[in-house]
């Protein structure tokens, strides 16, 4: 058996992560190489994303302005420094029950 939130981990979040560095790199002009030290993953992961080989459902994601809204909100706070690890923690438990709840 599988918990909710490992398939939503597995299947929604690769298409999160490359909204946000989409998000990043049109919004704000950043470089893969500055995008990835802000995520803390590598430039080849961030060049992955770009390109939607990671990410499988981003227009689903990109279509529900509920979600784009606090992916904003996250990238903002990301771009300019004031995010902690408990922060982008919250983040995506919040976008999970975000999700789970649209579901219903």
């Amino acid at each position: 058996m599988e918990p909710r939130c490992e398939k939503i981990a597995r299947n929604v979040f690769p298409s999160i992560r490359s909204t946000i560095a989409e998000i990043m790199m049109k919004e704000y002009g950043m470089s893969q190489v500055e995008i990835a030290k802000k995520l803390g993953v590598s430039q080849a992961a961030v060049s992955y994303y770009l390109k939607g080989l990671r990410a499988k459902g981003v227009e689903l994601i990109k279509n529900d302005e509920k979600l784009m809204k606090k992916i904003e909100k996250f990238v903002k706070n990301i771009v300019y420094g004031n995010v902690s690890n408990e922060d982008t923690q919250e983040f995506f438990c919040d976008i999970c029950r975000t999700i789970r709840s649209s579901k219903k």
